[in-house]
């Protein structure tokens, strides 16, 4: 591409969708190897570091522990002083964590590596996603947000393949480390991102702090089925969560534009939608979590051979997003997102009576990773667009965040149903949960949302709408 090309480009990006989308893609993909592809890497992890099965499973909890508080609390920091701070401080943290993580010769210097590694993490949505609601709109929007999806589900399908067989020619300490090339792409990204307006807002911090409390331990808890925590601390736990939700409700009420917008959390539309998405995140890690371990009890494979047979349903959910991504534009995407969440809650039931059969695990693989990608791109282009526009990036960082608790709900799930059901029942009984996905979705499309999208050819600004903007 030439000089006066690129120029155009980031001048008016939203002339190429398709091309804005890929540059995003690429940029986002690597921050959820940091779940996938590790998770096939834990066995040499344990083994080079001398680490048991419980103390292993911390390069997983920490990393899922950071990427959320990281969500919410860099979404609203893109409100308020721009998505460039967000990715200043996303990538420093990347950079450190990851160098951290690399050289870890001890439990605690890995866990501290990936929960800073994680935090660096959680603000890659965050600026993909703001640059998405801040620069596109209408088709345009719906059509980057398709290219990125599909790349998601290419690599995250592909995760435990590439986590594998990085593993078996390189090194554990290579599969680690993959978020960080995000770094690679980001000066580009820095280029679409827009500047924040003069006068940044100052931060709730008390908000802050109660936010990410509760979703730390919210998510802490929903993972002891595999971290194995003794009862006393899960019963802190249980009252950690019930305490910070009490004091921020209260918080919301006393600082209605505070770290937790009114504004956002007051959205029907948006809550039936974040939490429709976090049913079909759910089921996708679930399967995620579930398939290899189905192919395996029935089948001595490798963690590369289980990867490959699998892969064919990372492409599946792949192209499925980009069909999604048109038809997105002509039918409601709620409605559409109901189909997907059935589409999701149908592979569950196929995968867990499969039994182990590769073909018939792959497809019902297959339905929940379309459930999923192709119902995220539809909802994101739609559900944060029902807020206003000065709350939009943390409007979507706590939509990122509800799929996070969404997954670590699903994985959990998968642990804790499999003893008394086994991991065949504990697949099928979690089918549940995008059949609620359903019904959550097809509200979300009947509540109503006021006409708050920019002019053709205007932008907002991500600390507060221009004056020629209507509420």
């Amino acid at each position: 591409m030439s000089a006066a090309r690129r120029r155009a480009f980031f001048d008016a990006p939203e002339q190429r969708p398709t091309a804005a989308g890929l540059l995003l893609g690429v940029f986002l993909v690597p921050a959820s190897l940091g779940i996938t592809a590790v998770s096939v890497s834990m066995g040499a992890m344990s083994s080079g570091l001398g680490l048991s099965e419980a103390e292993a499973v911390w390069a997983l909890a920490g990393y899922v522990l950071a990427h959320a508080i990281s969500l919410a609390a860099l979404g609203r920091l893109g409100d308020t002083h721009g998505v460039r701070t967000v990715l200043r401080i996303a990538l420093v943290l990347l950079v450190l964590g990851s160098l951290l993580t690399a050289a870890a010769n001890s439990l605690a210097m890995l866990t501290a590596g990936r929960l800073i590694q994680g935090f660096g993490a959680g603000g890659v949505p965050v600026a993909v996603f703001a640059i998405t609601g801040l620069r596109f709109s209408g088709a345009a929007r719906v059509g980057l947000l398709a290219t990125v999806t599909a790349m998601i589900g290419i690599v995250s399908g592909a995760g435990a393949l590439i986590g594998g067989a990085v593993t078996d020619l390189i090194s554990w300490r290579v599969a680690v480390v993959l978020p960080v090339l995000s770094v690679l792409t980001a000066p580009w990204v820095f280029r679409l991102a827009p500047p924040a307006a003069a006068g940044g807002q100052r931060v709730d911090v008390i908000g802050a702090a109660l936010l990410s409390v509760w979703a730390s331990a919210l998510v802490l808890l929903l993972e002891t089925p595999s971290i194995s925590l003794p009862p006393a601390l899960i019963g802190g736990l249980v009252v950690v969560v019930g305490i910070a939700s009490v004091l921020l409700a209260r918080r919301v009420r006393l600082v209605p534009d505070g770290f937790l917008p009114q504004a956002v959390i007051g959205s029907r539309r948006y809550v039936l939608g974040a939490l429709a998405a976090m049913t079909t995140y759910s089921a996708y890690v679930a399967l995620l979590f579930a398939a290899p371990l189905l192919l395996l009890q029935a089948h001595d494979w490798s963690a590369t051979t289980v990867g490959l047979v699998l892969f064919p349903a990372a492409t599946i959910g792949a192209i499925s997003a980009r069909v999604v991504g048109r038809l997105v534009l002509r039918l409601d995407p709620f409605r559409v997102a109901a189909v997907l969440a059935a589409s999701g809650a149908t592979g569950m039931v196929i995968a867990g009576l499969a039994d182990g059969a590769p073909v018939l695990t792959t497809v019902g693989l297959s339905f929940v990773l379309t459930g999923f990608i192709a119902s995220q791109g539809a909802l994101l282009s739609h559900v944060p667009m029902a807020v206003a526009p000065e709350v939009r990036s943390v409007a979507t960082g706590i939509f990122q965040l509800t799929a996070l608790i969404g997954g670590a709900f699903g994985s959990a799930a998968v642990a804790g149903l499999s003893t008394p059901l086994g991991l065949n029942g504990a697949v099928v009984a979690i089918a549940a949960v995008p059949a609620i996905g359903v019904v959550l979705a097809l509200r979300a499309g009947v509540e109503p949302i006021e006409p708050i999208e920019p002019a053709p050819g205007q932008t907002y600004s991500t600390t507060s709408s221009p004056s020629t903007a209507t509420s």
